[in-house]
């Protein structure tokens, strides 16, 4: 199903546990983004949980998002250099059980300056040798990956295995 304005002006909003604004667009069936800017930047939290997205890009400038989750998708790449200027606000994005094999296919992730919580559980990725380590080099503000707190030894570990 393609994302629509219809599709947006009609899909559920709630407030979230947290009291952020969130727009559910699970299980559509979705297979790439389109018509964002419609949103008017109104949401906090975007779930696109369950669709078939293949990568991530083609965001509007989206200043309040700060949660994106877009699990169970077939999702390969976030290759979009443009992402961490259009979601300057991003703290939490959620990739469960996608297809990303690829550390290279998830370096823009290093551009966003308030990233703190990434989950990649049930990629490929995530059965690299010191994957956890990497990924805490790779984002020096992450504080929290697949679940788990990040601490200082994980950091101090990271720098000795990639360097500063």
């Amino acid at each position: 199903m393609r994302l629509t304005s219809q599709v947006l002006s009609d899909a559920p909003t709630i407030i979230n546990p947290e009291k952020q604004v969130t727009l559910l667009l699970r299980s559509l069936k979705i297979p790439y983004l389109e018509n964002l800017g419609i949103t008017k930047d109104t949401y906090e939290v975007i779930d696109l949980t369950d669709n078939e997205l293949i990568e991530l890009s083609n965001f509007p400038r989206l200043k309040h998002l700060k949660v994106l989750l877009v699990g169970n998708n077939n999702i390969t790449s976030i290759s979009d250099d443009k992402l961490s200027m259009n979601i300057p606000h991003l703290q939490t994005i959620s990739l469960i059980n996608n297809n990303i094999s690829k550390f290279l296919d998830i370096r823009m992730l290093s551009n966003f300056k308030n990233l703190s919580d990434i989950t990649l559980i049930g990629n490929p990725i995530a059965d690299f040798p010191n994957y956890k380590y990497f990924m805490i080099w790779l984002i020096p503000t992450l504080k929290v990956l697949d679940f788990s707190k990040v601490k200082q030894k994980d950091l101090i570990k990271a720098r000795e295995l990639f360097g500063e």
